[in-house]
Protein backbone atom coordinates (compact mmCIF):
# COMPACT_ATOMS: atom_id res chain seq x y z
CA UNK A 1 0.00 0.00 0.00
CA UNK A 2 2.72 2.46 0.29
CA UNK A 3 4.51 2.06 -2.84
CA UNK A 4 0.76 3.08 -4.11
CA UNK A 5 0.29 6.12 -2.03
CA UNK A 6 4.32 6.91 -3.43
CA UNK A 7 3.16 6.46 -6.74
CA UNK A 8 -0.22 8.59 -6.50
CA UNK A 9 1.75 12.10 -4.58
CA UNK A 10 3.99 11.63 -7.30
CA UNK A 11 1.35 11.75 -10.41
CA UNK A 12 -0.28 14.76 -7.68
CA UNK A 13 3.09 16.89 -7.54
CA UNK A 14 4.22 16.66 -10.82
CA UNK A 15 0.99 17.56 -12.30
CA UNK A 16 0.68 20.45 -9.60
CA UNK A 17 4.42 21.57 -11.29
CA UNK A 18 3.02 20.87 -14.87
CA UNK A 19 0.45 23.39 -14.40
CA UNK A 20 2.86 25.95 -12.26
CA UNK A 21 4.97 25.90 -15.39
CA UNK A 22 2.74 26.17 -17.79
CA UNK A 23 0.78 29.18 -16.33
CA UNK A 24 4.22 30.89 -15.87
CA UNK A 25 5.09 30.25 -19.54
CA UNK A 26 2.03 31.73 -21.35
CA UNK A 27 2.55 34.72 -19.32
CA UNK A 28 5.94 34.87 -20.33
CA UNK A 29 5.21 34.48 -23.77
CA UNK A 30 2.22 37.13 -23.80
CA UNK A 31 4.44 39.79 -22.74
CA UNK A 32 5.73 41.27 -26.47
CA UNK A 33 7.99 43.89 -27.10
CA UNK A 34 6.99 46.72 -29.53
CA UNK A 35 10.21 48.82 -29.59
CA UNK A 36 12.85 48.40 -32.30
CA UNK A 37 16.02 49.10 -30.90
CA UNK A 38 18.62 50.57 -33.08
CA UNK A 39 21.91 52.52 -32.51
CA UNK A 40 21.56 56.23 -32.44
CA UNK A 41 25.58 56.75 -33.17
CA UNK A 42 27.06 55.04 -36.06
CA UNK A 43 30.43 54.11 -34.15
CA UNK A 44 32.32 54.91 -37.23
CA UNK A 45 34.61 57.54 -38.50
CA UNK A 46 31.65 58.26 -41.78
CA UNK A 47 34.33 60.83 -43.13
CA UNK A 48 37.23 57.93 -43.41
CA UNK A 49 34.23 55.87 -44.27
CA UNK A 50 33.21 58.06 -47.26
CA UNK A 51 36.96 58.73 -48.24
CA UNK A 52 37.53 54.86 -48.54
CA UNK A 53 34.95 54.55 -50.56
CA UNK A 54 36.02 57.15 -52.96
CA UNK A 55 34.46 60.64 -51.64
CA UNK A 56 31.01 62.23 -51.14
CA UNK A 57 31.32 62.95 -55.04
CA UNK A 58 31.07 58.73 -55.56
CA UNK A 59 27.85 58.18 -53.43
CA UNK A 60 24.93 58.82 -56.04
CA UNK A 61 22.71 57.27 -52.96
CA UNK A 62 22.37 55.59 -49.65
CA UNK A 63 19.24 53.75 -48.03
CA UNK A 64 19.46 51.52 -45.31
CA UNK A 65 17.52 48.90 -43.13
CA UNK A 66 17.55 47.79 -39.94
CA UNK A 67 21.03 45.80 -40.63
CA UNK A 68 22.10 46.79 -43.78
CA UNK A 69 23.55 49.87 -45.58
CA UNK A 70 23.34 49.93 -49.23
CA UNK A 71 25.11 52.86 -51.39
CA UNK A 72 24.72 53.38 -55.27
CA UNK A 73 28.42 54.73 -56.80
CA UNK A 74 28.81 56.68 -59.78
CA UNK A 75 31.88 54.64 -60.16
CA UNK A 76 32.67 51.48 -58.45
CA UNK A 77 36.13 51.25 -59.38
CA UNK A 78 37.34 54.26 -56.86
CA UNK A 79 36.93 51.36 -53.92
CA UNK A 80 40.22 50.37 -53.95
CA UNK A 81 39.91 47.30 -51.53
CA UNK A 82 36.76 45.76 -49.77
CA UNK A 83 38.20 43.47 -47.68
CA UNK A 84 40.20 46.58 -46.34
CA UNK A 85 37.34 48.40 -45.99
CA UNK A 86 35.46 45.41 -44.57
CA UNK A 87 38.54 45.06 -41.40
CA UNK A 88 38.65 48.51 -40.77
CA UNK A 89 35.01 49.52 -39.84
CA UNK A 90 34.01 46.16 -39.00
CA UNK A 91 31.59 45.29 -41.45
CA UNK A 92 29.77 41.61 -41.30
CA UNK A 93 29.95 41.17 -44.92
CA UNK A 94 29.26 43.21 -48.09
CA UNK A 95 27.31 42.01 -51.21
CA UNK A 96 28.74 43.86 -54.69
CA UNK A 97 26.48 43.71 -57.43
CA UNK A 98 26.87 46.34 -60.99
CA UNK A 99 26.78 49.87 -59.03
CA UNK A 100 25.95 49.00 -55.63
CA UNK A 101 27.71 47.84 -52.49
CA UNK A 102 25.27 46.39 -49.53
CA UNK A 103 27.07 46.61 -46.33
CA UNK A 104 26.25 44.73 -43.43
CA UNK A 105 26.58 47.05 -40.35
CA UNK A 106 23.88 45.84 -38.13
CA UNK A 107 22.01 48.03 -35.91
CA UNK A 108 24.06 51.24 -36.40
CA UNK A 109 23.51 51.17 -40.38
CA UNK A 110 20.42 53.53 -40.15
CA UNK A 111 22.64 55.95 -37.83
CA UNK A 112 25.34 55.58 -40.65
CA UNK A 113 23.30 56.77 -43.10
CA UNK A 114 21.86 59.75 -41.72
CA UNK A 115 25.03 61.01 -41.37
CA UNK A 116 25.97 60.21 -44.89
CA UNK A 117 22.92 61.90 -46.12
CA UNK A 118 23.63 64.90 -44.09
CA UNK A 119 27.29 65.24 -46.06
Amino acid sequence: MKKGKYIFLSIITLGIFHFYTKSKAKKRVGNTNTSLSVSKTSGINVNAFINDIGGKDNIVSCESTISTLKITFKNIKKISDIEKIKKTYKIKGCIKSNNKITFLFGDNSQAIEKEINNK
